[in-house]
């Protein structure tokens, strides 16, 4: 008889009453602690029941864990990379943060995949790595049309009209490439 044993990798961390608890892919708890040691996204603002090490990990609110999963899933997906963060404590203004500070504001937990795949290809065209105090606003943009806005650092706003996917299949990797309107907080610009 052989028995394969596969180490469970640490994939995300929820910060839940003081405490650090890490999580394997498949939502198994295998480490409780006072600090991060993981360089994984660390999840805001779910709340958990019975935290328990070696148990699947359980929310209060029964639809929290799909969120978590579909945002984690859909940043995997993306190639977004360094995000630190998940806040999902208001769920009608769902946050990630990169590691440099860089904001993508995703907004309700609905159509997550198309928003972050519309917040990469503004990001590969619009973003550097180095960038720390832009924000980019992906919580309108949709495969029917919406707006996503991004702002950098020297406050200027840019209105990034969102398009639908080369493909209209759910196996499209990224959307068509998005226009750029770019206006100044002095003068006025009209949205088209």
């Amino acid at each position: 008889i052989i028995i394969n044993v596969t180490e469970a990798k640490p994939t995300s961390v929820i910060e839940s009453k003081g405490q650090y608890v890490v999580l394997s892919k498949t939502g198994k708890i295998i480490e409780i602690d006072k600090e991060k040691k993981y360089s994984v996204p660390t999840v805001l603002g779910a709340e958990l029941e019975n935290v328990k090490l070696s148990s699947t990990v359980k929310y209060k609110d029964k639809n929290v864990k799909k969120y978590v999963d579909d945002i984690l899933a859909a940043v995997g997906e993306t190639g977004i990379k360094n995000i630190e963060t998940v806040d999902i404590s208001n769920l009608s203004k769902i946050t990630l943060i990169r590691k440099n500070g860089f904001k993508i504001i995703i907004g309700t937990p609905e159509n997550v995949e198309y928003k972050l795949k519309t917040a990469k290809a503004i990001m590969d065209g619009n973003v550097k790595d180095s960038d720390s105090t832009g924000i980019l606003d992906v919580s309108l943009a949709s495969a029917d049309g919406g707006k996503s806005y991004l702002k950098d650092g020297a406050a200027a706003e840019s209105s990034l009209q969102s398009s639908k996917p080369e493909n209209s299949s759910a196996e499209s990797s990224k959307p068509e490439e998005s226009k750029t309107e770019e206006s100044s907080q002095e003068s006025s610009s009209e949205e088209t």
